[in-house]
């Protein structure tokens, strides 16, 4: 059930038009009825609904621009429409209650040959006075109101009412008083703003519209269970005026507060699945893990974030084991426990050792020196900022463009290496939604935080190095990623981010984490964002190079990481290396395909020593051997090479 709520004329006739009147006065005017659903005038809600033969009468009468009454289903009984009125109460008619409110259809979508999705827009009250019966008795699905001739008065006329005045006012009280005794009403966000709008009202329309919302909003079936007294809720739709539904909502909010004000310890223990008499309950060793995890990063908390922690932690993680399993409360305790692992005021040292650090990029890297310069200034601005006692990253965000295997994520894993910084790689190609970056609701099922706040949570620090991998692959079509992604990066605006899986008002600080970004082109990235980034373009390898990235880094790399420059010598002609170079990778603008191609090298001659044995001592890769040896697809005896016995 979708909450869309907007404002109409409250002063709205039941048919707009005289065309819409004449055709109400021949075919009658369709009647919806639901008993999940509450509809009031100034309320837009969607509907799902499952019935028989979806493409034969609903779209008739459920045209966008069309007017139907919806009527509150009465669920006190099976009656059928056939039912005569006699032997029903006065206010049911034919299965739902006469008073109901005509509504405009905004959207109507056939979802399959059962079931039908569709909008309403409430209009105005009115009283459903005879239904065409044979049309029922002739199979038609839809009832059909053939008189409708009252209209309800309109909220307006008890604008300069004491009583209703006394009546909103009690219902404001009531509800601050409800919050404080059910918590978790503020943990939602629809229900907290409505009641703050409530409470600032300057209008006698505003504190109608507001209430109506917050009627509708509290029948969904989330909030319905935690407002007690609240099941008969949906009947308020079924009263004849405004004043009649403020009686009755003040009444089960009165109601649903005496029931927690009364409620008993011996009662509460009892709900919590503890028995009286029953022997005590083991005591639960996350509680006070929690509870000492708070203590340690309380220090490093805002206020109103140490507050809030601490009052869920109150109100939710249960200090005993309780064996009767509660999914609202399981829900905040994955809450509380999220909060806990981020790394509230934990941070790495950096190094700042230039020799060490040259000498680790050289080892590291080969070519690439623009890269290096722009890394070495990096380097050097933080340097010169932990002198000054100032934390946080330099503005610039650097981005690394190139066709891949050209050395963009080696180049940060080995800048984090250098100056000791725990690094996170976050790949955005495969991003197609705004709440892989900003986080969805903890309620839904299966939510999680952001990628991002992920993370850092898993680096176990609050300044690592995040690689954001191929983000002109990034795709929007449920939002705009790249809008979060301008946010984050903001070093102005990235201390205080809003990750929506955790409710108002925790905040995180993305200020020290050194973000670098890497794409294969920039025609996918927006210029928006491109525009807050240095880009820094990494050219192809030339022969030379790869041949020199091979004999220098590829080539020991594999013969460590196969385990054959222990166990064996061995020897790879340069030959050899060109030729797996030409042959093989020289469209290649990276390194990458000829590290896969080394790589085959060493496991076909691993695999050929296993099978010769210990007359394998030293091996000697010349250009000849390089079709065999390059993939292990052969037969181990065909391998070719030259052995020293």
């Amino acid at each position: 059930m979708l909450f869309d709520c907007q404002r109409v004329n409250n002063k709205a006739k039941p048919f707009e038009n005289k065309e819409s009147q004449m055709l109400a006065k021949q075919e009658g005017i369709a009647v919806i009825s639901h008993d999940n659903y509450i509809l009031f005038p100034g309320v837009t809600v969607r509907m799902y609904l499952a019935c028989q033969n979806a493409n034969t009468e609903w779209p008739h009468y459920l045209r966008v621009g069309n007017e139907v009454v919806y009527a509150l289903k009465y669920d006190g009984s099976q009656m059928s429409y056939s039912t005569s009125k006699e032997d029903m109460p006065s206010e049911i008619l034919f299965g739902f209650y006469s008073i109901g409110t005509v509504a405009k259809v905004r959207s109507f979508q056939q979802l399959s040959d059962t079931r039908i999705c569709f909008e309403l827009e409430g209009l105005v009250k009115c009283h459903i006075k005879e239904i065409d019966l044979k049309r029922q008795k002739a199979g038609m699905q839809i009832p059909i109101a053939t008189d409708l001739i009252r209209q309800i008065p309109g909220p307006a006329v008890a604008a300069n009412s004491q009583k209703t005045r006394a009546e909103i006012n009690s219902i404001k009280i009531s509800l601050a008083a409800l919050t404080d005794k059910v918590p978790a009403l503020l943990q939602n966000e629809d229900f907290t703003a409505l009641a703050r709008e409530l409470k600032n009202a300057d209008s006698f329309q505003k504190e109608i519209d507001i209430i109506r919302k917050l009627i509708y909003l509290i029948s969904s079936r989330y909030l319905k269970k935690l407002v007690p007294g609240m099941e008969s809720i949906q009947e308020l739709l079924a009263k004849k005026s405004f004043e009649e539904e403020l009686v009755v909502f003040n009444g089960l909010l009165s109601k649903g507060l005496r029931s927690q004000i009364s409620q008993k310890p011996q009662e509460i223990g009892q709900e919590q699945g503890v028995k009286v008499g029953e022997t005590k309950a083991p005591e639960n060793p996350q509680h006070k893990a929690r509870l000492d995890k708070c203590a340690e990063v309380a220090p490093n908390l805002r206020p109103a974030d140490r507050t809030q922690l601490e009052q869920w932690i109150k109100n939710y993680s249960s200090p005993k084991i309780s064996p009767q399993h509660d999914a609202a409360q399981q829900k905040y305790c994955d809450l509380i426990d999220k909060v806990l692992e981020y790394p509230w005021g934990k941070r790495t040292e950096d190094c700042f050792d230039f020799d060490e650090v040259r000498k680790k990029f050289d080892e590291e890297l080969y070519g690439l020196e623009t890269v290096k310069r722009e890394m070495y200034g990096i380097i050097a601005v933080l340097k010169q900022r932990r002198k000054a006692n100032l934390l946080g990253s330099p503005g610039d965000i650097l981005c690394l463009v190139g066709k891949p295997g050209v050395g963009k994520s080696v180049s940060i894993i080995v800048l984090a290496h250098a100056i000791g910084r725990h690094y996170q790689g976050i790949n955005l190609g495969g991003i197609n939604r705004i709440e892989d970056l900003t986080g969805q609701q903890f309620t839904f099922v299966g939510s999680t935080p952001s990628f991002i706040n992920g993370a850092i949570s898993q680096s176990g620090v609050i300044n690592p190095i995040i690689a954001l991998e191929e983000i002109d692959k990034m795709r929007g079509p449920w939002g705009d990623p790249s809008a979060e992604l301008m946010l984050i990066l903001d070093p102005v605006r990235n201390h205080e981010i809003r990750d929506k899986y955790f409710p108002d008002p925790i905040r995180f600080d993305y200020g020290e984490v050194l973000f670098i970004c890497t794409a294969n082109s920039l025609t996918g990235i927006p210029p928006a964002l491109l525009s807050r980034m240095l880009v820094l373009e990494i050219p192809g390898y030339a022969t030379e190079d790869k041949f020199n990235i091979a004999q220098k880094y590829l080539i020991p790399r594999w013969a460590k990481e196969t385990g054959l420059a222990q166990l064996a010598e061995y020897q790879i002609d340069s030959e050899a290396i060109r030729r797996i170079i030409a042959e093989y990778t020289e469209q290649e603008p990276g390194v990458r395909l000829l590290e896969h191609k080394i790589k085959g090298l060493f496991k076909s001659i691993a695999v050929a020593r296993e099978y010769h044995g210990k007359m394998l001592d030293k091996v000697v890769v010349t250009a000849r051997d390089v079709p065999n040896l390059v993939s292990i697809d052969k037969s181990p005896c065909s391998i070719g090479f030259r052995a020293k016995i």
